[in-house]
Protein backbone atom coordinates (compact mmCIF):
# COMPACT_ATOMS: atom_id res chain seq x y z
CA UNK A 1 0.00 0.00 0.00
CA UNK A 2 1.32 3.41 -1.08
CA UNK A 3 1.72 6.27 1.83
CA UNK A 4 -1.04 8.69 0.32
CA UNK A 5 -3.66 5.33 0.32
CA UNK A 6 -2.84 4.76 4.32
CA UNK A 7 -3.20 8.18 5.17
CA UNK A 8 -6.30 8.73 3.16
CA UNK A 9 -7.48 4.85 5.54
CA UNK A 10 -6.32 6.78 8.25
CA UNK A 11 -7.67 9.96 7.99
CA UNK A 12 -11.44 8.09 7.16
CA UNK A 13 -10.38 5.70 10.37
CA UNK A 14 -9.71 8.65 12.30
CA UNK A 15 -13.24 10.20 11.36
CA UNK A 16 -15.39 7.36 11.98
CA UNK A 17 -13.80 6.66 15.27
CA UNK A 18 -14.18 10.04 16.47
CA UNK A 19 -17.32 11.11 14.98
CA UNK A 20 -20.90 11.09 17.09
CA UNK A 21 -22.98 9.85 14.03
CA UNK A 22 -20.73 6.65 14.24
CA UNK A 23 -21.26 6.37 17.56
CA UNK A 24 -24.76 6.39 17.29
CA UNK A 25 -24.68 9.47 19.32
CA UNK A 26 -26.83 11.62 17.27
CA UNK A 27 -28.37 9.30 14.24
CA UNK A 28 -31.52 9.19 14.49
CA UNK A 29 -34.96 9.64 16.45
CA UNK A 30 -34.49 8.93 19.87
CA UNK A 31 -31.09 9.14 21.51
CA UNK A 32 -31.88 12.91 22.13
CA UNK A 33 -33.15 14.17 19.04
CA UNK A 34 -34.01 13.61 15.27
CA UNK A 35 -32.56 13.36 11.96
CA UNK A 36 -31.43 16.67 12.42
CA UNK A 37 -27.33 16.61 13.41
CA UNK A 38 -24.29 16.02 11.58
CA UNK A 39 -26.32 16.80 7.74
CA UNK A 40 -28.30 13.74 8.41
CA UNK A 41 -32.25 13.28 7.61
CA UNK A 42 -34.48 15.47 9.63
CA UNK A 43 -37.77 13.59 8.85
CA UNK A 44 -39.80 13.09 11.90
CA UNK A 45 -37.54 14.39 14.47
CA UNK A 46 -39.56 14.52 17.89
CA UNK A 47 -39.60 17.55 18.11
CA UNK A 48 -41.66 18.18 14.85
CA UNK A 49 -43.77 15.47 16.47
CA UNK A 50 -44.55 17.95 19.96
CA UNK A 51 -45.58 20.77 17.54
CA UNK A 52 -47.73 18.24 15.18
CA UNK A 53 -50.54 17.52 18.18
CA UNK A 54 -50.93 14.41 17.95
CA UNK A 55 -53.98 12.86 19.40
CA UNK A 56 -53.92 10.39 22.68
CA UNK A 57 -53.94 7.60 20.49
CA UNK A 58 -51.86 8.49 17.72
CA UNK A 59 -48.91 9.40 20.87
CA UNK A 60 -49.37 5.49 21.89
CA UNK A 61 -48.89 4.46 18.15
CA UNK A 62 -46.14 6.36 17.47
CA UNK A 63 -44.35 5.55 21.22
CA UNK A 64 -44.58 1.41 20.42
CA UNK A 65 -42.75 2.20 17.25
CA UNK A 66 -40.25 3.89 18.93
CA UNK A 67 -39.47 1.39 21.40
CA UNK A 68 -39.73 -1.34 19.10
CA UNK A 69 -37.15 0.24 17.02
CA UNK A 70 -34.85 1.00 20.28
CA UNK A 71 -34.84 -2.39 21.06
CA UNK A 72 -33.58 -4.10 17.57
CA UNK A 73 -31.12 -0.91 17.38
CA UNK A 74 -29.61 -1.48 20.90
CA UNK A 75 -27.15 -4.66 19.26
CA UNK A 76 -26.10 -2.75 16.42
CA UNK A 77 -25.17 -0.32 18.92
CA UNK A 78 -23.18 -2.63 20.67
CA UNK A 79 -21.80 -4.07 17.56
CA UNK A 80 -20.96 -0.95 16.13
CA UNK A 81 -19.09 0.13 19.54
CA UNK A 82 -17.32 -3.19 19.61
CA UNK A 83 -15.94 -2.28 16.02
CA UNK A 84 -14.95 0.91 17.01
CA UNK A 85 -12.86 -0.04 20.16
CA UNK A 86 -11.30 -2.46 17.97
CA UNK A 87 -10.03 -0.23 14.86
CA UNK A 88 -8.73 2.16 17.60
CA UNK A 89 -6.88 -0.67 19.45
CA UNK A 90 -5.73 -1.88 15.90
CA UNK A 91 -4.30 1.76 14.95
CA UNK A 92 -2.62 2.61 17.78
CA UNK A 93 -0.87 -0.29 18.76
CA UNK A 94 2.60 -0.32 19.08
CA UNK A 95 3.82 -1.14 14.80
CA UNK A 96 2.50 -0.63 11.84
CA UNK A 97 -1.46 -1.39 11.72
CA UNK A 98 -2.45 -3.70 8.89
CA UNK A 99 -4.55 -1.91 6.49
CA UNK A 100 -6.84 -4.84 5.53
CA UNK A 101 -7.90 -5.82 9.12
CA UNK A 102 -8.48 -1.45 9.27
CA UNK A 103 -10.17 -1.52 5.77
CA UNK A 104 -12.44 -4.74 6.48
CA UNK A 105 -13.77 -3.04 9.96
CA UNK A 106 -14.29 0.00 8.35
CA UNK A 107 -16.65 -1.51 6.04
CA UNK A 108 -18.54 -3.65 8.63
CA UNK A 109 -19.18 -0.31 10.36
CA UNK A 110 -20.14 1.04 7.64
CA UNK A 111 -23.13 -1.72 6.89
CA UNK A 112 -23.78 -1.22 10.53
CA UNK A 113 -24.66 2.76 10.09
CA UNK A 114 -26.45 1.57 6.85
CA UNK A 115 -28.50 -1.25 8.38
CA UNK A 116 -29.11 1.82 11.32
CA UNK A 117 -30.35 4.12 9.22
CA UNK A 118 -32.34 2.22 6.41
CA UNK A 119 -34.03 0.97 10.12
CA UNK A 120 -34.70 4.76 10.89
CA UNK A 121 -36.44 5.34 7.43
CA UNK A 122 -38.61 2.35 8.13
CA UNK A 123 -39.44 3.57 11.45
CA UNK A 124 -40.32 7.35 9.90
CA UNK A 125 -42.30 6.00 7.04
CA UNK A 126 -44.31 3.81 9.70
CA UNK A 127 -44.77 7.02 11.87
CA UNK A 128 -45.87 9.00 8.77
CA UNK A 129 -48.69 6.58 8.15
CA UNK A 130 -50.03 7.08 11.82
CA UNK A 131 -50.17 11.16 10.90
CA UNK A 132 -53.00 12.90 9.44
CA UNK A 133 -52.77 14.40 6.24
CA UNK A 134 -52.95 18.13 7.97
CA UNK A 135 -50.21 16.93 10.48
CA UNK A 136 -48.28 16.16 7.28
CA UNK A 137 -49.25 19.76 5.71
CA UNK A 138 -47.88 21.07 9.20
CA UNK A 139 -44.86 19.10 8.97
CA UNK A 140 -44.05 20.17 5.62
CA UNK A 141 -44.44 23.69 6.42
CA UNK A 142 -42.22 23.59 9.78
CA UNK A 143 -39.58 21.91 7.58
CA UNK A 144 -39.67 24.62 4.93
CA UNK A 145 -39.49 27.16 7.96
CA UNK A 146 -36.37 25.30 9.47
CA UNK A 147 -34.64 25.01 6.02
CA UNK A 148 -35.09 29.18 5.18
CA UNK A 149 -33.86 29.92 8.70
CA UNK A 150 -31.02 27.70 8.16
CA UNK A 151 -30.29 29.21 4.97
CA UNK A 152 -30.93 33.04 6.40
CA UNK A 153 -28.22 32.08 9.02
CA UNK A 154 -26.17 30.31 6.74
CA UNK A 155 -25.82 34.02 4.57
CA UNK A 156 -25.17 35.71 7.83
CA UNK A 157 -22.33 33.68 8.55
CA UNK A 158 -20.97 33.06 5.33
CA UNK A 159 -17.62 35.19 4.66
CA UNK A 160 -18.08 37.76 2.39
Amino acid sequence: MRNSEFFVLCGLLIGLVSSPTASGAHMGMGHGGGWGRGGSLSLLSPWILQKLALTPEQQTQVQAIHAQRRATEQPLFTQLQAIRDEMRKTFYAPGDPDAGTLSSSLQNAAQLQNRIMSDRLAEALEVRAVLMPEQLANAAQLIARIQAMRAQMQDLTAEH
